[in-house]
């Protein structure tokens, strides 16, 4: 053959070659990327639920160390987001907390632990919170197995974009849980073997004391009727039980006058003299401004002495109007002032001893007609002497639990707004009049109860965790097992 026909020949046949060559590099770089991938050698939650992997259809797997879930309808839902596809836009993940559905496992299908499987990378746009995700160049990119979009379990995923809890623990393995919903709130009746508590919308539910199976919400005529217990504990002790209707309080000439006593002068006049004050059966408390209006109270400590607290208005009543407030003691026809018990009692309780307790609840909800108050409680002996038991626990408040024979179990705090800045003193205290306060527990924050039998109980403030606090034990519910939708 001639040599120019031979190298013709050649140079064709290199050019066939390097075309074969590129369109080979071309197919291959189009493929989806090919990764090895192995199930879980340990075991993992999903919100309390232990995941059967073995003989899922779409079981976890892990890759790079990452453990990956299936986006399945179930899984997606568990996981409380929202999995949608479009051929245009591709794959979009969102949080969407309404979602509260048992982790559902699609059981039946054999998978071999110890076989290394073949995902492949995905291809196609991807967004997760609005958020653009450069799937190729992700150091643990989201994954397809068996034609389901596999997600990573990462810190960036799990806490930053969905604020999941998440734990790692060489015996327990991984534990996952999603956002709960907080159902149970406040605690505020026992009957029986049973607790009952508020949950959202003010539904009811039934609380077995010994913390074993799940709070039942009741239907409504049996809410009805449990909830008109709320306020039996303590209404034997409602002051307006015990208020004298008989003992009057007056207003003469800026002067405020309980059994010729003279409490409070406002009188500009009236020079607030040592003389004065020896010729007075009360040391009057001057005040520069002019009294508009008041209310009064009058309470027995027992036969010989009264409880009188007055709260005196400058200007026509509304919520901002200027005020104060002011407690006496009478005894012996002298009136002692008490200015470590500021507020109107809510609640009267009589001991035996001839002394009583004066119990004022902080506000249940801050408004600016409730910013100034606290929980305050006040012991009177039966000599009159006064003893506040804030001063004793150095609390800024202090909320009664539990009244049994003349002893308090109260609640001891500082602040009545987040964050609260916990103490040490603040705690659960046992208060008996003729000894000092006695702390019992620590401070926790949430809501607490005691029971007829003397228990303890805490309901966590942030989820549904249940603890009785006297036995050292604790129940915690998942947000499914209360209720399945939110909206």
């Amino acid at each position: 053959m001639p040599f120019p026909n031979r190298l013709i020949k050649c140079v064709v046949g290199l050019a066939l070659l390097f075309v074969s060559i590129n369109l080979a590099t071309d197919q291959a770089s189009a493929a989806p990327k090919q990764v090895n991938v192995h199930m879980p050698t340990f075991n993992v939650e999903l919100n309390g639920v232990l995941i059967e992997n073995e003989h899922q259809k779409y079981p976890l797997l892990v890759y790079n160390d990452i453990t990956y879930f299936p986006m399945t309808w179930d899984y997606s839902r568990a996981l409380s987001l929202s999995v949608n596809w479009d051929q245009e836009s591709g794959l979009s993940i969102l949080r969407n907390n309404q979602f509260r559905q048992k982790p559902q496992q699609s059981l039946g299908f054999n998978n071999d632990p110890s076989q290394v499987y073949t995902a492949t990378v995905a291809d196609y746009p991807i967004n997760v919170n609005w958020k653009n995700i450069d799937n190729t160049n992700e150091p643990y990119p989201i994954l397809q197995f068996r034609d389901i979009t596999y997600f990573p379990m990462t810190w960036r995923f799990t806490h930053d974009e969905f604020e999941w809890a998440t734990s790692w623990d060489n015996k327990a393995g991984f534990k996952l849980a999603t956002i709960q919903h907080k159902v149970l709130y406040h605690l505020f009746y026992d009957e029986g073997d049973f607790l009952y508590a508020y949950g959202n919308q003010n539904d009811i539910y039934q609380i077995n004391k010994s913390l074993e199976g799940t709070p039942v919400r009741l239907a409504k005529d049996a809410a009805d009727k449990i909830a008109k217990h709320e306020k039996d504990r303590f209404q034997p002790y409602q002051a307006a039980n015990f208020e004298n209707n008989n003992e009057k309080v007056e207003l003469k000439d800026q002067t405020i006058i309980y059994k010729q006593l003279e409490l409070l002068s406002f009188s500009s006049n009236k020079a607030n003299t040592q003389e004065n004050k020896q010729q007075s059966n009360v040391m009057p408390i001057a005040l520069r401004n002019k009294v508009h209006s008041f209310e009064s109270i009058v309470l027995p400590v027992n036969n010989e002495i009264s409880f009188v607290h007055l709260t005196v208005y400058y200007a026509d009543r509304d919520i901002y109007t200027p005020q104060d407030s002011f407690t006496f003691i009478v005894k012996d026809g002298r009136a002692v002032p008490v200015p470590e018990f500021n507020q109107r009692p809510n609640y009267v309780i009589p001991n035996k001893d001839g002394s009583s307790w004066f119990i004022s609840q902080a506000p249940s909800s801050m408004s600016a007609r409730t910013a100034r108050l606290r929980g305050q409680v006040l012991h009177v002996s039966s000599d009159g002497t006064t003893t506040s038991m804030n001063n004793q626990t150095q609390a800024d408040n202090l909320d009664l639990l539990y009244v049994d024979q003349g002893a308090l179990i109260v609640r001891a705090y500082s602040d009545l707004l987040p964050p609260q800045q916990i103490k040490e003193t603040d705690g659960i205290y046992a208060l008996d009049g003729n000894k000092p306060a006695a702390k019992l527990y620590p401070y926790l924050p949430g809501d607490y109860y005691v029971d007829a039998s003397r228990n303890l109980y805490l309901m966590d403030g942030m989820t549904n965790r249940l603890t009785n606090i006297t036995t050292n034990s604790s129940k915690y519910w998942w947000d499914y097992e209360l209720m399945t939708q939110l909206y």
